[in-house]
Protein backbone atom coordinates (compact mmCIF):
# COMPACT_ATOMS: atom_id res chain seq x y z
CA UNK A 1 0.00 0.00 0.00
CA UNK A 2 3.19 2.31 0.70
CA UNK A 3 6.63 2.73 0.11
CA UNK A 4 9.14 1.81 3.15
CA UNK A 5 10.09 5.33 3.12
CA UNK A 6 6.44 6.26 3.92
CA UNK A 7 5.56 3.47 6.71
CA UNK A 8 8.71 5.13 8.06
CA UNK A 9 7.91 8.58 7.81
CA UNK A 10 3.97 7.33 9.57
CA UNK A 11 5.71 6.26 12.66
CA UNK A 12 7.85 8.61 13.29
CA UNK A 13 5.54 11.75 13.23
CA UNK A 14 2.02 11.91 15.03
CA UNK A 15 -1.49 10.63 13.88
CA UNK A 16 -2.33 13.40 11.65
CA UNK A 17 -0.07 12.13 9.25
CA UNK A 18 -0.98 8.79 9.06
CA UNK A 19 -4.54 10.58 8.69
CA UNK A 20 -3.13 12.15 5.52
CA UNK A 21 -1.45 9.67 4.21
CA UNK A 22 -5.16 7.49 4.37
CA UNK A 23 -7.01 10.31 2.83
CA UNK A 24 -4.49 11.67 0.15
CA UNK A 25 -3.74 7.50 -0.75
CA UNK A 26 -7.70 7.91 -1.86
CA UNK A 27 -8.39 5.28 1.03
CA UNK A 28 -10.59 7.32 2.95
CA UNK A 29 -12.43 6.75 6.49
CA UNK A 30 -15.76 4.69 6.53
CA UNK A 31 -17.73 2.21 7.93
CA UNK A 32 -16.67 0.09 5.38
CA UNK A 33 -13.43 0.13 5.79
CA UNK A 34 -12.54 0.92 9.43
CA UNK A 35 -11.06 -2.62 10.42
CA UNK A 36 -9.08 -2.71 7.00
CA UNK A 37 -7.00 0.47 8.65
CA UNK A 38 -6.77 -1.12 11.81
CA UNK A 39 -5.30 -4.07 10.49
CA UNK A 40 -2.81 -1.78 8.15
CA UNK A 41 -1.76 0.01 11.67
CA UNK A 42 -1.25 -3.52 13.27
CA UNK A 43 0.69 -5.08 11.01
CA UNK A 44 3.32 -2.53 10.93
CA UNK A 45 3.61 -1.90 14.54
CA UNK A 46 1.65 1.70 14.20
CA UNK A 47 1.36 2.82 17.80
CA UNK A 48 -1.98 3.06 19.67
CA UNK A 49 -2.03 6.62 20.35
CA UNK A 50 -1.35 7.67 16.63
CA UNK A 51 -4.34 4.79 15.96
CA UNK A 52 -6.19 6.63 18.74
CA UNK A 53 -6.12 10.02 16.78
CA UNK A 54 -7.09 8.66 13.34
CA UNK A 55 -10.41 7.52 14.80
CA UNK A 56 -11.01 10.43 17.27
CA UNK A 57 -10.80 12.59 14.09
CA UNK A 58 -12.72 10.52 11.99
CA UNK A 59 -15.64 10.56 14.50
CA UNK A 60 -15.07 14.86 14.77
CA UNK A 61 -15.60 14.93 11.07
CA UNK A 62 -18.35 12.54 11.43
CA UNK A 63 -20.26 13.91 14.08
CA UNK A 64 -19.97 17.61 12.40
CA UNK A 65 -21.11 16.35 8.80
CA UNK A 66 -23.95 15.37 10.72
CA UNK A 67 -24.63 18.08 12.21
CA UNK A 68 -24.77 20.08 9.45
CA UNK A 69 -27.08 17.78 7.41
CA UNK A 70 -29.22 18.31 10.16
CA UNK A 71 -29.09 22.32 10.00
CA UNK A 72 -29.63 21.60 6.18
CA UNK A 73 -33.14 19.62 6.76
CA UNK A 74 -34.30 22.15 9.37
CA UNK A 75 -33.54 25.21 7.38
CA UNK A 76 -36.28 23.87 4.66
CA UNK A 77 -39.24 23.94 7.19
CA UNK A 78 -37.32 27.20 8.73
CA UNK A 79 -40.32 30.24 8.63
CA UNK A 80 -38.45 33.53 10.35
CA UNK A 81 -41.25 34.70 12.37
CA UNK A 82 -39.54 38.39 13.30
CA UNK A 83 -36.43 40.37 12.20
CA UNK A 84 -33.93 38.27 13.04
CA UNK A 85 -30.98 40.37 12.71
CA UNK A 86 -32.52 42.86 15.14
CA UNK A 87 -32.87 40.34 18.44
CA UNK A 88 -30.36 40.05 20.99
CA UNK A 89 -26.87 42.04 20.91
CA UNK A 90 -28.83 44.39 18.06
CA UNK A 91 -31.73 44.98 19.94
CA UNK A 92 -30.81 48.28 21.27
CA UNK A 93 -30.83 49.54 17.15
CA UNK A 94 -34.35 50.00 15.77
CA UNK A 95 -35.01 50.94 11.66
CA UNK A 96 -35.95 54.79 10.95
CA UNK A 97 -39.53 55.21 10.23
CA UNK A 98 -40.27 57.49 6.89
CA UNK A 99 -38.40 58.55 4.09
CA UNK A 100 -35.81 57.12 2.02
CA UNK A 101 -32.69 57.43 4.73
CA UNK A 102 -29.90 57.80 2.07
CA UNK A 103 -27.93 60.40 2.21
CA UNK A 104 -27.03 63.46 -0.47
CA UNK A 105 -24.02 61.86 -2.46
CA UNK A 106 -23.69 63.65 -5.55
CA UNK A 107 -20.89 65.92 -6.56
CA UNK A 108 -20.64 68.86 -9.17
CA UNK A 109 -20.01 67.81 -12.73
CA UNK A 110 -16.83 70.10 -12.54
CA UNK A 111 -15.69 67.39 -9.71
CA UNK A 112 -16.27 64.51 -11.59
CA UNK A 113 -14.46 65.57 -14.61
CA UNK A 114 -11.39 66.98 -12.37
CA UNK A 115 -11.28 63.57 -10.74
CA UNK A 116 -11.43 61.69 -13.89
CA UNK A 117 -8.73 63.60 -15.01
CA UNK A 118 -6.39 62.32 -12.43
CA UNK A 119 -7.16 58.83 -11.99
CA UNK A 120 -7.26 58.34 -16.27
CA UNK A 121 -3.92 59.98 -17.35
CA UNK A 122 -1.53 57.82 -16.84
CA UNK A 123 2.52 59.67 -16.65
CA UNK A 124 4.16 59.35 -20.14
CA UNK A 125 7.63 58.37 -18.49
CA UNK A 126 6.80 54.88 -17.24
CA UNK A 127 6.38 51.92 -19.22
CA UNK A 128 2.82 50.18 -18.91
CA UNK A 129 1.40 47.16 -20.48
CA UNK A 130 -0.24 47.94 -23.83
CA UNK A 131 -3.84 46.39 -22.49
CA UNK A 132 -3.35 48.97 -19.49
CA UNK A 133 -2.98 51.66 -21.75
CA UNK A 134 -5.80 50.36 -23.71
CA UNK A 135 -8.27 50.33 -20.31
CA UNK A 136 -7.41 54.06 -19.35
CA UNK A 137 -7.86 55.21 -22.55
CA UNK A 138 -11.42 53.45 -22.61
CA UNK A 139 -11.74 55.25 -18.82
CA UNK A 140 -10.76 58.64 -20.86
CA UNK A 141 -13.66 58.16 -23.25
CA UNK A 142 -16.07 57.39 -20.28
CA UNK A 143 -15.56 60.66 -18.70
CA UNK A 144 -15.54 62.52 -22.49
CA UNK A 145 -19.25 60.73 -23.50
CA UNK A 146 -20.58 60.39 -19.86
CA UNK A 147 -21.25 56.85 -20.62
CA UNK A 148 -20.58 53.23 -20.25
CA UNK A 149 -19.14 53.88 -17.07
CA UNK A 150 -18.02 50.08 -15.58
CA UNK A 151 -17.41 49.31 -11.41
CA UNK A 152 -13.86 49.84 -11.49
CA UNK A 153 -13.80 53.27 -13.10
CA UNK A 154 -17.11 54.30 -10.90
CA UNK A 155 -15.16 53.00 -7.60
CA UNK A 156 -12.11 54.83 -8.35
CA UNK A 157 -13.92 57.96 -9.51
CA UNK A 158 -16.24 57.86 -5.61
CA UNK A 159 -12.37 57.31 -3.99
CA UNK A 160 -11.08 60.58 -6.23
CA UNK A 161 -13.67 62.51 -5.29
CA UNK A 162 -13.55 62.01 -1.58
CA UNK A 163 -10.06 62.88 -1.84
CA UNK A 164 -11.10 66.37 -3.98
CA UNK A 165 -12.99 66.85 -1.07
CA UNK A 166 -10.48 66.55 1.89
CA UNK A 167 -11.19 62.92 3.15
CA UNK A 168 -8.45 60.26 3.44
CA UNK A 169 -9.11 57.21 1.79
CA UNK A 170 -7.45 53.43 2.49
CA UNK A 171 -7.68 50.42 0.98
CA UNK A 172 -6.33 47.47 3.26
CA UNK A 173 -6.34 43.30 2.10
CA UNK A 174 -4.70 41.13 -0.10
CA UNK A 175 -6.37 42.78 -2.92
CA UNK A 176 -6.16 46.27 -2.43
CA UNK A 177 -4.32 46.96 -5.67
CA UNK A 178 -5.77 44.83 -8.16
CA UNK A 179 -9.10 43.92 -7.00
CA UNK A 180 -10.74 40.92 -6.44
CA UNK A 181 -11.45 40.45 -10.07
CA UNK A 182 -8.32 42.20 -11.09
CA UNK A 183 -10.73 45.00 -12.48
CA UNK A 184 -9.44 47.90 -9.90
CA UNK A 185 -5.89 48.86 -11.22
CA UNK A 186 -5.51 51.13 -7.91
CA UNK A 187 -1.60 50.12 -8.41
CA UNK A 188 0.48 49.82 -11.75
CA UNK A 189 3.50 47.82 -12.69
CA UNK A 190 6.16 49.90 -14.74
CA UNK A 191 6.98 46.93 -17.31
CA UNK A 192 10.87 47.67 -17.29
CA UNK A 193 11.48 49.02 -14.00
CA UNK A 194 9.35 47.41 -11.39
CA UNK A 195 8.28 50.78 -10.23
CA UNK A 196 4.40 51.18 -9.18
CA UNK A 197 2.36 54.08 -10.22
CA UNK A 198 -0.69 55.11 -8.04
CA UNK A 199 -3.49 57.12 -9.98
CA UNK A 200 -5.32 57.58 -6.62
CA UNK A 201 -2.22 59.22 -4.90
CA UNK A 202 -1.41 61.84 -7.25
CA UNK A 203 -3.35 63.91 -6.02
CA UNK A 204 -3.14 67.25 -4.07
Amino acid sequence: MYSDVALEEIKNHNGNLLFNYIIDGGIGINQDNLQMIVDFTRKHNIPDEKVYFIFADYKLKDNFKKFLDAEFEASKSYIPNQVDWFTGSWSKFTTEIGSDRRGVTGVDLDLIHKAGEKICNLPQNLNFHSTIKRLFEAKKKMFETGKGFDWATAESLACATLLLEGYPVRFVGQDSSRGTFSQRHASILDLETGEKYYPLKNFN
